[in-house]
């Protein structure tokens, strides 16, 4: 998160799941994925050093979260990803915190393009609050969806659920059409 240049969480994630979808024989779809990675991040590094930063906790989930008797937070736990980072980039990764959920009661009765219509529904309405309550630079708002389609397809928790149904056969084929879906999705919304 700290180094704009260079190997980050995402990239290493991506990594990953370009490694599997060759070992699958999927090279055609793993080279789409390293192209528009590419051209995302190309993208990106004429406005990065434009952009507002902020510090972040980089791990938020509710076992990190700590309560007041009122239900107030009052402290988070486990920094080991803290850092600073754009808001155009750590907002992006927020917006689809528990959006992107996948599990095989999704693919045994929806078709990939359900799927990727409710990743999106969710990623629209998590985008209409944080409109709300933060006002993007037009950089920003070019950065920030070039960031939400860089957190479709190598977020940590979309990877590595990516990689897990590639190795389901009876996964394998929603699995490809979801990410060719992303790849082709144009996020100029």
């Amino acid at each position: 998160y700290d180094v704009p240049y260079g190997v980050d969480e995402k990239q290493q994630n991506l990594d990953a799941l370009i490694a599997d979808l060759r070992e699958l024989g999927e090279t055609v779809l793993a080279e789409r994925v390293v192209a528009e990675n590419e051209r995302i991040r190309n993208n990106l590094l004429p406005i990065y050093r434009e952009l507002p930063h902020c510090v972040f906790q980089g791990d938020e989930n509710f076992s990190n979260v700590c309560v007041d008797e009122d239900g107030v937070i009052c402290g988070l736990f486990d920094f080991n990803m803290s850092g600073t980072d754009v808001n155009a980039n750590y907002l992006a990764n927020v917006a689809f915190l528990g959006r992107f959920v996948l599990d095989d009661d999704i693919f045994d009765t929806h078709d990939a393009a359900w799927a990727f219509e409710e990743i999106l529904a969710g990623f629209r309405r998590s985008t209409k609050v944080i409109r709300q309550h933060y006002r993007f630079t037009e950089p920003e708002q070019e950065a920030y969806m070039l960031y939400a389609k860089i957190v479709m397809f190598s977020g940590w928790a979309n990877s590595s659920t990516f990689q897990e149904f590639l190795k389901k056969p009876e996964y394998r084929t929603s699995c490809i059409e979801l990410i060719n879906m992303i790849l082709d999705w144009n996020n100029d919304e």
